[in-house]
């Protein structure tokens, strides 16, 4: 948010921007000084006064828990102020610390300490209970509508579940009829390559055959409720024999005795500790479907190279191949425990 001065804002939305979204992460000076952001609060608080008051879109941020120097009463501070602001959208990240960032250089040198998973638990739960109480509404695992229902979220949930889109500007990526690209993240050499006119590319990608099934899980995950009707007719359009709703049964019956789903009617929903899982959730998922299906050799990740000369062959495996497991130890979540009132 530093450098996205006025004459950027303007130029936005005069290009026809409709929603922009601003990595906040958390309007406390203190924090954000430990983390090496330069605009104070003040400074955050006006730029996003002045991004509403054009309504011209919709206005989101990203916040963040478990960061350095963190409180439960700074965190809600926080979401306090990003309802007085009347933003669109908020998200909610736990942090994530990416090696060579001077937040990890940091924890290495012992300078910070970050928080247990236990606790960024905790930090979840109070963000979920505290935007409930303002009258906001959950569109995915991490995403928060505002009461004026303008944020939809489209793109976040089209780029995690296979649509087809374009994805403009360093590091930008998008996909069409089953490849995908991610353009150069630098911007020198994303400028340089836009300029001797050539695609600005830094790889492609086809999707795996089981796209269609993986999708479907991908997009009942991210918005915590699983659809096992819409998931095994997904599975018929990808030509397979095996019903994934069977072989993910014995996995649900463990995490609904850990608390991190609950079936209701034909669905299965992600409980409140199962919202603050679900990628890992995900990511098991996927994993034991793909490992069922494909061979290791052909298939490891629902993806292959663009210079792939055949997709894969799909062979008939049986089910008991694959050994479903938890999550890192969820059940033992202190999550788990407030589950009930939630699910």
């Amino acid at each position: 948010m530093h450098s996205f001065s006025e004459d950027k804002q303007d130029a936005a939305f005069d290009a026809g921007v409709n929603r922009i979204s601003l990595g906040v992460q958390t309007f406390d000076t203190t924090i954000r000084r430990a983390l090496g952001r330069k605009a104070p609060r003040e400074k955050l608080i006006t730029t996003l006064e002045r991004l509403v008051a054009q309504d011209a879109g919709a206005i989101v941020v990203d916040m963040m828990y478990g960061l350095p120097k963190q409180s439960f009463d700074s965190w809600r501070a926080d979401l306090e102020t990003v309802d007085a602001l009347s933003l669109d959208g908020v998200d909610h990240y736990g942090l994530n610390l990416i090696p060579g960032t001077p937040l990890m250089s940091a924890v290495e040198k012992g300078k910070l300490s970050p928080l247990k998973r236990q606790v960024l638990g905790e930090f979840y739960a109070s963000g979920y209970e505290q935007m409930l109480s303002l009258g906001w509404h959950p569109i995915s695992t991490s995403h928060w509508q505002a009461p004026d229902l303008r944020e939809r979220s489209v793109y976040n949930f089209g780029a995690k579940t296979g649509w087809d889109f374009f994805g403009f500007g360093a590091g930008a990526g998008g996909s069409l009829n089953g490849y995908g690209y991610y353009n150069i993240p630098m911007l020198d050499a994303y400028g340089a390559a836009v300029t001797a006119g050539n695609a600005p590319l830094m790889g492609l990608s086809q999707a795996s055959v089981l796209a269609p099934m993986l999708n479907t899980l991908r997009a009942g995950t991210e918005r915590a409720r699983i659809d096992p009707q819409a998931l095994s007719q997904s599975a018929i359009a990808c030509g397979l024999d095996l019903d994934p709703v069977d072989l993910l049964a014995p996995l649900w019956a463990q995490w609904q005795e850990a608390g991190l789903m609950a079936a209701r009617f034909r669905f299965w929903d992600l409980t409140l500790a199962g919202r603050f899982w679900q990628v890992q959730m995900t990511q098991r998922m996927t994993q034991y479907l793909t490992e069922a299906y494909l061979p290791p050799e052909q298939d490891t990740n629902d993806s292959w190279s663009a210079k792939a000369e055949d997709p894969p062959v799909l062979p008939k495996r049986s089910p008991s191949k694959a050994n479903p497991s938890n999550p890192t130890s969820p059940k033992n979540s202190p999550l788990s425990k407030r589950t009930n009132e939630h699910a």
